[in-house]
């Protein structure tokens, strides 16, 4: 049992290191306003109260520290575009709007930002 302790102090360690590497914390503030992990332990890892964050999805995560973009981010006046200017049944907007998100199915997210104003925080 003191064995598994001492690995576990160790991982716990090695964890810690790793995200407070400087680059790192940055790349998980980014996705943190990126709205790919809102939870409390991530919110608490970037205002420097927790030692790290909670990353549910660790194969994507890693995707995301390598550089690629996970969030795609849309001008609110491209879907208006899309969708404006009609009158839509309920059941035919959400299939039309569903359509429409099937061109960004390889990102984990998709932002739309009115041109005006955009929010750093989405959580």
């Amino acid at each position: 049992m003191a064995k598994l302790e001492q690995l576990k102090k160790s991982i716990d360690q090695q964890t810690k290191h790793f995200f407070q590497q400087k680059k790192v914390r940055q790349r998980v503030v980014q996705w943190q306003r990126e709205g790919v992990e809102c939870n409390q332990i991530t919110q608490d890892y970037v205002a420097n109260k927790s030692a790290w964050p909670e990353i549910q999805d660790i194969d994507l995560f890693d995707s995301y520290l390598d550089g690629l973009e996970v969030t795609q981010t849309i001008a609110a006046d491209e879907l208006i575009d899309y969708i404006g200017h009609k009158q839509w049944a309920p059941e035919k907007l959400g299939l039309a709007l569903q359509q429409w998100a099937q061109g960004f199915n390889q990102y984990a997210s998709v932002r739309i930002e009115n041109s005006e104003t955009s929010s750093d925080t989405p959580c």
